[in-house]
């Protein structure tokens, strides 16, 4: 199953899927996640000029594994739609419930965070933590943490239930 996150910039979008993620897993769900980067210039790299990655990418490599003690990343110079994407988290991690951060566009259930207009396929409207410092964690603010983790455990019951009755939710 995938679900999108959507909101503003700043808007707690991160901050929303770092609590599911660690809630899911403590729950016994294998979870992945897709980060949409919409830098403002269109260009983004995760690479750096200068590395052996790069070398490697600009000598012509459509794809470059970098092999770490800790990590394998995998950079593909190329973009992807998202059932490419969630083929392929598919196929190396088996997961759960893929989170797909700032996916507004794309035709999955989403969970819309903080005052935006809905769009097409929003199955949750969450309000999360709001505060005026423009802050996105509710720690040290006792009453709006309390709100927010009732809205929260409301969120993850529905998500569950979702996961449960493939009928509802888009399947991978």
């Amino acid at each position: 199953m995938i679900i999108g996150v959507y909101g503003y910039s700043n808007s707690g979008k991160t901050y929303l899927i770092r609590r599911l993620t660690q809630k899911l897993r403590s729950l016994g769900y294998i979870v992945s996640t897709i980060k949409y980067i919409m830098h403002e210039d269109g260009v983004f790299t995760i690479d750096t000029a200068g590395k052996d990655t790069w070398y490697h990418a600009d000598a012509g490599a459509q794809m470059v594994v970098a092999k770490l003690l800790n990590e394998t990343v995998f950079i593909v110079k190329h973009s992807m739609d998202i059932e490419t994407i969630t083929r392929i988290i598919q196929e190396i991690s088996r997961p759960d419930i893929i989170l797909a951060e700032s996916c507004k566009d794309v035709d999955i259930p989403k969970i819309a965070v903080g005052d935006i207009e809905e769009v097409e396929n929003t199955i949750f409207k969450y309000s999360g933590y709001q505060s005026q410092s423009g802050s996105q964690s509710p720690e040290g603010d006792d009453a709006a943490a309390e709100d927010e983790d009732v809205e929260f455990e409301r969120l993850v019951k529905y998500i569950r239930n979702l996961s449960r009755d493939s009928s509802n939710a888009k399947r991978i």
